[in-house]
């Protein structure tokens, strides 16, 4: 998580990128927010896979992995960085964060000399 996130120039792609940098615990398929942008969801994919080199899918994790970082580097407790992130259960943001960075949530905040 330590590459930035692409952006992609679409307008309609940029408009749901903002909404979720500004809310990553947004909750909604891809279906809702195809439609809430006049897209859908081939386009969608094709476009986001285009513009950004990833799918949209791929990069929606990476950005909850980077809110994640933020939270935990603050000091903030597991649990609610996870809830912060949109997902339902901590062991099922654990298990993503182990998968992707190789690491628990936990260690970042011990190594970040923040746990409580």
């Amino acid at each position: 998580v330590d590459t930035p996130l692409a952006m992609p120039h679409d307008h309609r792609l940029v408009e749901l990128c903002t909404m979720l940098l500004n809310e990553p615990d947004l909750s909604g398929t891809v279906c809702d927010w195809c439609r809430q942008i006049g897209m859908s969801e081939r386009t969608l994919a094709r476009l986001f896979q285009k513009q950004t080199g990833e799918s949209f899918g791929r990069w929606r994790r990476k950005l909850r992995l980077h809110y994640a970082m933020e939270r935990l580097n603050a000091g903030d407790p597991v649990t609610s960085v996870a809830m912060a992130c949109g997902y339902h259960s901590v062991s099922s943001f654990i298990a993503v964060f182990k998968k992707v960075l190789g690491t628990t949530p936990g260690r970042v905040l011990r190594e970040a000399g923040k746990e409580t």
